[in-house]
């Protein structure tokens, strides 16, 4: 009993100790098309911070991705996330159930057939994505 409430404890502390140096993500240069029945916007979105276990939302994702805080993205396509400053690039996907960017880096051991891995919570101020969201 004693070793399952340490463990519970120390889960909660990882989880809020991971929150509270989650990435901000700001995103600009926002460009938007009506076709009709949707909008089409692309948008620079750069991120300040730590990377969070699980990804990091944008603060207002209407707004951010979709250049409307009344509407909501229904399909967001992600470049890879480039840092040119620490010389680093990352897959990054777009979480639509979550609302989150998700980026993921090579193993220990690139090569071929190694797979991606969630890149591990740590800086990734300055890593810089584009991204194309279809919105309603």
């Amino acid at each position: 009993m004693t070793r399952t409430l340490a463990v519970l404890i120390g889960l909660v502390v990882a989880r809020c100790a991971g929150a509270a140096g989650a990435a901000v993500w700001t995103c600009d240069q926002r460009t938007e098309i009506f076709t009709g029945q949707a909008y089409l916007v692309t948008a620079r979105c750069t991120a300040a911070g730590n990377y969070s276990s699980g990804g990091d939302a944008p603060p207002n994702p209407g707004m951010d991705l979709c250049n409307s805080s009344a509407r909501h993205p229904t399909a967001v396509f992600v470049t890879s996330a480039v840092n040119l400053g620490a010389g680093q690039a990352y897959v990054a996907v777009f979480d639509l159930a979550g609302g989150k960017f998700v980026l993921a880096t090579s193993g220990a051991s690139p090569g071929p057939g190694s797979p991606l891995i969630q890149l591990a919570p740590g800086p990734i101020d300055g890593a810089v994505l584009r991204t194309l969201s279809v919105c309603q």
